[in-house]
């Protein structure tokens, strides 16, 4: 086993072995963004449960996630959730995604489930990108709104003059 497995299992036994139900998923949950966050996949890995289909990876073309900040925890039994926000930056334009780390207990221990978290990170995602089209489109219509004014404004006051004449 390569040591930096060895410290994987021992971080994860440290982390799920003292604490509150609460104190335990948020533990985990920070783990596995900041595993995330550092670009380590196979350290990362070590929190998802191992009935999720979906893995952790990382390609050359992703970026890790920015800040992330964890909220409200909700425990249902062997299931959690976890208020996410990831902040980052897109184009020199900042974004905040939120979405729910999904957790899982599995053989006593805390875990992310992937397959519920990604699907929570997507919508997270498509309701960022709405709601800054609708920024975008919001001010464009105000624009087109106040020089559509303007020009309504200018043809009044040049027939205005005309029927003077």
């Amino acid at each position: 086993m390569k040591a930096h497995g060895l410290v994987s299992i021992m971080s994860c036994a440290v982390v799920c072995a003292c604490g509150s139900d609460t104190d335990q998923v948020r533990q985990v949950a920070e783990a596995f963004w900041e595993a995330s966050k550092a670009g380590d996949m196979e350290l990362a890995q070590t929190y998802v449960s191992e009935s999720s289909t979906f893995k952790p990876n990382q390609s050359d073309n992703d970026s890790p996630p920015g800040d992330v900040r964890l909220g409200r925890i909700e425990l249902d039994g062997d299931e959690a959730t976890v208020e996410t926000t990831v902040s980052g930056l897109n184009e020199e334009t900042p974004f905040d995604v939120e979405f729910e780390t999904a957790m899982v207990r599995e053989n006593g221990q805390w875990k992310v489930n992937m397959d519920k978290t990604a699907g929570s990170m997507m919508q997270g995602a498509f309701a960022a990108m709405a709601q800054a089209m609708g920024s975008a489109m919001s001010g464009l219509a105000e624009g087109m709104a106040g020089a559509l004014q303007e020009g309504f404004e200018n043809m009044g006051d040049s027939l205005a003059g005309a029927s003077k004449r």
